[in-house]
């Protein structure tokens, strides 16, 4: 992980970063073989930690923390 270390797991970001360059859930979910419901999951759990209801929001906030680099 990048700057704030303990915001995101290393999953979450890895999720996040996949959704971020432009893949869908259910290609986030095959890309890490995980279930679609999985991948969900793991979004609604990045919204409640970094305090934003939408992909985008999370994506701008993420890239503002330094989490992800967004391109």
């Amino acid at each position: 992980m990048r700057g704030t270390g303990a915001i995101l797991t290393p999953r979450q970001v890895q999720v996040l970063e996949l959704v971020g360059a432009g893949l869908s859930y259910k290609q986030v979910a095959v890309r890490l073989n995980l279930g679609h419901g999985t991948i969900k999951n793991h979004m609604q759990h990045i919204y409640g930690r970094l305090g934003v209801r939408t992909r985008i929001e999370a994506l701008l906030e993420a890239h503002r923390l330094k989490i992800i680099k967004v391109y």
